[in-house]
């Protein structure tokens, strides 16, 4: 049976834990929650590289696959924590802005925290995608310790939303924002589609341990095609 690790600094890795565990029950799925270095957010890249590797290391060699749910932690230190450990497997968090089909036309809104959006990693990102649509980054800082409090409404998006154009599409760049992924497609409604990334993470770490379409599931059609496959 195969061996699955979450790690995350905070709730994200509840949330996606709980996600494959639901679609790949037959595993093991454990966490790995660094909650006394949470929040990750305000980190230097240098600083959360160090992080990571030291949360980790005990664990290296022990699961067929280390999940690295944290957004941020994904951007900094995935790339280098694959070559520390080239023994051992890792899946980073998926960026749907490299992912999802969109029409020169389509009016895209990103929403992530701003470590994200304003990072280095993530604006190359972004500069690859400009001119297959119009994007727009919103960033949702103030949202996360409401959700981590139950405190979030329909009301907060309804107030964040006010200044900013209707999308086609909304993307949610951080794993957080799935506890609310409803409240955020009630508000939207009708007019926009809401994407998460659970659906490439879980062809991801399917791939990984190489049990690709085991579950079942195709990628929505809304997804770009890497390499001719999906």
């Amino acid at each position: 049976m195969a061996k699955i690790a979450v790690f995350d600094s905070g709730w994200g890795g509840d949330i996606c834990a709980e996600y494959l565990s639901l679609e790949l029950g037959v595993f093991q799925v454990d966490r790995i929650i660094d909650w006394k270095n949470f929040p990750y957010s305000y980190r230097t890249p240098v600083k959360i590289r160090s992080l990571v590797r030291s949360a980790l290391k005990p664990h290296i060699g022990k699961y067929d696959v280390i999940v690295i749910s944290n957004s941020v932690a994904s951007l900094h230190a995935l790339k280098y924590i694959k070559e520390k450990y080239s023994e051992q497997k890792f899946v980073g968090m998926p960026f749907l802005i490299d992912a999802v089909k969109t029409l020169k036309t389509s009016k895209v809104m990103v929403l992530s925290t701003s470590s994200v959006l304003f990072s280095r990693e993530y604006r190359k990102i972004l500069d690859k995608r400009r001119g297959m649509a119009e994007y727009t980054i919103v960033t949702c800082d103030g949202w996360l310790e409401k959700i981590d409090n139950r405190e979030f409404t329909i009301d907060d998006v309804a107030e964040k939303m006010k200044n900013f154009e209707t999308p086609d599409i909304v993307l949610l760049e951080c794993t957080q924002l799935l506890r609310v992924k409803k409240l955020i497609e009630g508000y939207f409604g009708w007019r926009a589609q809401v994407i998460d990334a659970n659906t490439l993470l879980l062809r991801d770490v399917c791939r990984a341990i190489k049990i690709s379409n085991s579950t079942g599931k195709k990628l929505p059609s809304v997804f770009r095609k890497v390499g001719g496959r999906e």
